[in-house]
């Protein structure tokens, strides 16, 4: 009778850590399924982030071609005419500065032309900075969520353990 109480009292137990496995399986379960939501969500923006970048990379490439071709135009009428020209400016923004005596009518609106394109690349350049950011960011975010799923195993486990621990100290009694 008293093995009878005692197996009784094992499987009630095991009963209780079954059920404890099986709610900790389940929170597990969500927070995989969560995860797993946001690491698509993520890898969508990548996806997006990434396609957008190479579109933007394309783009720069066609203005510093469309640049390169308006100074060429630039120095070529100014060649022709006679013009001495200067280049100043940093490596992004460098400008051709021509002297006011020798202007004609169809240089003011090449150097716009110059102007503009470097304005466009700029913009450019900086859009494809903050994509890069927000890349980064979303990378960040990803890895914090990896984080606090192993986090969450570990703590998981621990709970475990210790119950294991409970019951065959309990079994041993």
């Amino acid at each position: 009778n008293n093995s009878t109480d005692q197996l009784v009292i094992q499987c009630q137990e095991y009963k209780s850590i079954a059920q404890a496995a099986e709610v900790e399986r389940d929170k597990l379960m969500e927070l995989v399924s969560m995860l797993q939501h946001r690491n698509d969500e993520s890898n969508q923006k990548v996806t997006e982030f990434q396609s957008k970048q190479a579109e933007l990379k394309q783009r720069n490439v066609q203005l510093e071609k469309q640049l390169g071709k308006a100074r060429m135009e630039v120095a070529n009428l100014s060649k022709s005419s006679g013009v001495k020209a200067k280049r100043t400016g940093s490596a992004v923004s460098s400008t051709v500065i021509l002297d006011e005596d020798y202007m004609r009518s169809d240089l003011p609106q090449t150097q716009d032309n110059i102007e503009e394109l470097q304005t466009r690349l700029a913009i450019q350049m900086d859009e494809n900075d903050a994509l890069k950011a927000a890349l980064q960011s979303t990378m960040n975010a990803k890895e914090d969520d990896l984080k606090l799923y192993h986090e969450m195993m570990d703590q998981t486990r621990q709970v475990f353990l210790q119950g294991l621990r409970h019951f065959k100290q309990q079994n041993t009694s």
